[in-house]
């Protein structure tokens, strides 16, 4: 497999497979909803935050919401069982979770080196 190695302020930070990063330094998931109008946000917000506790708003725009919510044992059947149980309530139209990018796990080792200095 493809291995990469990164290093901040000049030393050697980790080495593994992209995937092996992202397990080891991601911070979780990162989740978009979509809905219908925007007078549905604030609920939705409630209903993530209160749902998924350390989830934080990424970004928001008039009908998209983006959100990172910490692992804490959290499986993605449970936020996918949340999610569908609140859509119709919600007005959600559409929603996808994904995992931490890897770039995301380089860009918070290039913020500590920030802090570092």
């Amino acid at each position: 497999g493809i291995n990469a190695e990164y290093g901040v302020n000049g030393a050697f930070r980790c080495l593994g497979s992209p995937q092996h990063l992202k397990n080891k330094y991601g911070s979780g998931y990162t989740m978009e909803v979509k809905i219908r109008s925007e007078g549905d946000i604030q609920g939705v917000k409630s209903l993530v935050q209160s749902s998924f506790p350390g989830a934080v708003v990424k970004e928001e725009h008039k009908t998209k919401i983006y959100f990172a919510i910490p692992l804490h044992g959290l499986s993605l059947r449970t936020l996918f069982q949340q999610i569908e149980s609140h859509k119709q309530a919600f007005h959600i139209e559409d929603y996808s979770i994904s995992q931490t990018t890897l770039e995301d796990v380089f860009i918070s080792f290039a913020k500590d080196q920030g802090d570092a200095i």
